[in-house]
């Protein structure tokens, strides 16, 4: 038999050898591992120094750190050393099987966290796991030997999540919100005002206290109609019309609160007046209730209306607000 004859015969004769391939994919598998492990032990060690960084007054970056150059510099040499490592080692196609891998560990994890709550870094393990499928995928999808129709499989296997993913986030978000509400340490009280829906709501210092904010408009700056509230423990100098307890702004911003005084209106209920900014306060059980609304852009009438329409909601339902 000629050679050409062979050629015609056995095209891929020389790449299709299941024990090589086999090899190929637990050298890919384990490249993906180390790098995927190191990637999140790095995200989980720039996360907690983020967590316990305290940012220097009138400096938005001073948290952020050395990381973007880090990451920029450091993630293009790695995969790079990888991808001379496996390729060394026998790996064919080494070059494009390791960016692909990398792409692919990328879309696992976006899988993973639009389906889990709550969680900014996965533990080492599940990143290691997460690398191992994302380099073991890309061998049969861009490396040598591989049939037409694995590559198809897993192509479709790889893009059917897509269309998914929009939603499975959006179901995380609510159920991390849900969470975060539930640790509220005060009743979930609101208003209800027509023509103002709720567009948020969600925990205010550490937990103990809790904000709402209402408007016809998700977008304040399409809508500067907004009507906004706060439920915080009574503070122990509470004693109005002398001292009432901390602005809105103040309990939102986690700054210290001060007695700003205030007018009575009725039984535990009192108004008070700052710049263009009116505030309601209630005092309810061991808690403040404070309604406040730009006087420039709110009727009065609609900020009384809140006043008087108070109802007590629960996590689950304000989890889904906006």
């Amino acid at each position: 038999m000629s050679v050409s004859e062979t050629e015609v015969s056995h095209p891929a004769g020389a790449d299709v050898n299941p024990g090589r391939q086999a090899l190929e994919l637990i050298m890919a598998a384990l490249a993906g591992a180390a790098l995927a492990a190191g990637g999140t032990a790095f995200w989980r060690r720039q996360s907690a120094l983020a967590r316990a960084c305290e940012p220097d007054p009138g400096q938005i970056f001073s948290c952020l750190g050395t990381w973007p150059f880090q990451l920029l510099v450091g993630l293009p040499v790695l995969l790079g050393l990888a991808a001379l490592a496996l390729r060394v080692a026998g790996l064919r196609r080494a070059l494009l099987v390791v960016p692909v891998g990398a792409v692919l560990t990328l879309l696992l994890l976006q899988v993973y966290e639009a389906r889990v709550a709550g969680t900014p870094a996965p533990p080492l393990w599940l990143g290691a796991l997460l690398g191992v499928a994302g380099f073991a995928l890309a061998v049969p999808l861009v490396g040598v030997g591989s049939h037409w129709a694995v590559r198809v499989v897993v192509a479709l296997g790889l893009i059917a999540p897509l269309p998914l993913l929009p939603g499975w986030d959006a179901a995380a978000g609510r159920e991390q919100r849900r969470k975060e509400l539930a640790r509220v340490q005060v009743p979930l009280w609101i208003p209800e005002v027509p023509g103002y829906p709720l567009q948020s709501a969600y925990p205010v210092q550490d937990s103990t206290a809790f904000a709402a904010r209402l408007s016809p408009h998700e977008d304040p700056l399409r809508d500067r109609r907004e009507i906004r509230s706060v439920v915080l423990p009574a503070p122990p100098d509470f004693a109005p019309p002398d001292a009432c307890g901390p602005y809105h702004w103040q309990v939102t911003s986690d700054l210290d609160s001060g007695g700003a005084p205030c007018e009575r209106l009725g039984d535990n209920h009192w108004r008070r007046v700052d710049l263009d900014n009116v505030e309601h306060i209630l005092h309810r059980d061991a808690v403040l209730i404070v309604i406040s609304a730009d006087a420039r852009s709110v009727p009065e009438v609609d900020l009384t209306n809140a006043v008087a329409h108070l109802r007590l909601a629960t996590a689950d339902e304000l989890a889904t607000a906006g």
